[in-house]
């Protein structure tokens, strides 16, 4: 039995479905046919005359990039992302919005350029990955390797900007309440590394989370850049190596930024829980825009 995880928008197409299914079958497509024969019509809205998946579809299974003839075990799970390369309709959230981001997932929200908004730590000791697209360009988006160069650290400091691959300011860090320690180097977390770290079986990571909060919104990313780690306690050691250390943010620790373009926020709450950088149980974070 796999669990099949669907976007809004077909739930809201095809009356009785629900954003989650669980689906006894042994490949994308058997899946997918078993849907169809349920909810007439979907298969179309997924599947090609080839058959191949459509351009805009894309699906994952236990966090990778699947095809129709992925063949799928007992307990896969299954998330089917619509790709939208654009943005330029999307609406850039109310001031007073507050959004919480649960343990080991993420959230998205669009925030107009020159408004503001805060990262908070609820109840601290938990990193966050955070990252920045254009809302009306998603190939554009916050860089670390262009922003180390831009301010000539490893991590800007208040008053800085934030860059862009195309070398444009994107975020300025405005405030910062907690220790600061933050990170600009690290990747984020992703099923492979799991994997070598001796996860078995599925775990939620931050690239995953990143496409799922993006899919929220109808967008999906054309690539998984390296994040802002916020609240990270990674530092270089004399001798080169990294240091692996608990976030040492507190309850209600917050950093805060302006958006100098009009840009897609995406944060989530890290979910690494085999290398010592968060509590040993993960806690929530919110985007608060005044």
């Amino acid at each position: 039995m796999a669990t099949v995880h669907l976007p809004r928008s077909f739930v809201v197409l095809f009356p009785g479905a629900a954003r989650q299914l669980e689906v006894e079958s042994r490949s994308v497509l058997e899946l997918i046919e078993r849907l169809d024969a349920d909810w007439p019509g979907m298969r179309n809205r997924l599947v090609d005359a080839g058959p191949s998946l459509r351009e805009h579809i894309n699906v994952f299974v236990d966090g990778e990039r699947a095809t129709l003839g992925t063949r799928l075990r007992s307990g896969s799970v299954v998330h089917v992302i619509p790709a939208i390369a654009g943005g330029a309709s999307l609406q850039p959230a109310a001031p007073g919005t507050r959004i919480v981001v649960p343990p080991a997932s993420g959230r998205a929200v669009v925030v107009g350029a020159g408004r503001t908004f805060r990262v908070v730590d609820v109840q601290g000791g938990q990193v966050g990955d955070l990252f920045a697209f254009n809302a009306h360009d998603l190939a554009e988006h916050q860089s670390a390797m262009h922003t180390r160069m831009h301010v000539n650290r490893l991590f800007p400091r208040v008053g800085e900007a934030f860059v862009t691959n195309r070398r444009r300011p994107i975020l300025t860090f405005l405030e910062d309440t907690s220790p600061g320690a933050h990170d600009l180097l690290m990747a984020p977390c992703d099923p492979t590394r799991y994997r070598l770290l001796g996860v078995e079986g599925w775990h939620a990571s931050c690239q995953e989370n990143l496409g799922f909060a993006m899919a929220e919104l109808g967008l999906a990313p054309r690539l998984v850049p390296q994040p802002i780690n916020l609240f990270m306690n990674t530092p270089v050691l004399p001798d080169g190596s990294f240091g692996w250390l608990p976030s040492p943010s507190r309850p209600g620790d917050h950093v805060a930024f302006r958006a100098e373009m009009d840009a897609v926020i995406v944060l989530t709450s890290c979910a690494q829980d085999r290398v010592p950088i968060n509590k040993p149980t993960l806690t929530e974070l919110a985007i608060e825009l005044p």
